[in-house]
């Protein structure tokens, strides 16, 4: 069953926000991936299954790289927003959901107040 994030965003179980309610949403991003010194990382904001925006990471062979991408998202009562990874090192790649005391890959969007 989908999930109540206050009033605004519900969180279906496939994990796209869906908007409840009107406005303009700050939404950010972010995804931690494994080391891997090969490829690029991507961090893809999708609105409605279209791609919103995108942030393009590097890669390092000794440091798990973090890419965020952050975007002022007007939206809709139906819209949904979603959180890719994609990378090209040309092997699977896995990603991680924190760090050393802090969340780094997530989701999230806070309607501004109209």
């Amino acid at each position: 069953s989908d999930n109540a994030i206050g009033s605004s965003l519900r969180m279906g179980t496939d994990g796209i926000l869906v908007v409840l309610e009107p406005g303009v949403y700050h939404v950010l991003g972010s995804i931690r991936f494994a080391v891997n010194a090969v490829g690029v990382r991507a961090v893809q904001l999708y609105k409605r299954g279209t791609l919103f925006a995108q942030q393009i990471g590097g890669n390092d062979a000794t440091v798990q790289m973090v890419t965020q991408v952050t975007e002022m998202v007007p939206c809709v009562v139906g819209d949904t927003l979603e959180l890719v990874g994609v990378q090209t090192s040309g092997g699977a790649l896995n990603v991680t959901a924190s760090g050393v005391g802090r969340q780094e890959t997530f989701l999230r969007a806070v309607r501004l107040p109209s």
